[in-house]
């Protein structure tokens, strides 16, 4: 639990630091991003562990271990693996963190 409850927290991190970007972005004037149910995050393997990147964001690491993870998990990884919305995000970091 205290695991799953660390990648939240991250994955939290994440997403609020998209949102000051989103909000830098509307007082220039700018295109706003896509609301958090479109918004698209990219899940890659940085160092042996995921990383968490949204909307061009710097990447967050995960405590998630690649190596404990499927084959073809870890080779999805390897390549980027879009997820669209934050529930999904949230719902794919606990499936990968059991």
């Amino acid at each position: 639990m205290k695991k799953v409850s660390s990648i939240l927290c991250l994955v939290a991190i994440t997403f609020v630091t998209g949102v000051t970007a989103l909000a830098a972005s509307a007082i220039k004037g700018e295109t706003t991003a896509e609301p958090a149910e479109r918004q698209t995050f990219t899940l890659r393997s940085v160092d042996g562990k995921i990383a968490v990147e949204s909307g061009g964001a710097a990447e967050i690491e995960t405590a998630i271990d690649v190596g404990n993870l499927r084959k073809y998990d870890q080779e999805l990884l390897e390549n980027g693996l879009n997820v669209m919305g934050y529930e999904n995000l949230l719902s794919l970091l606990e499936d990968f963190s059991n």
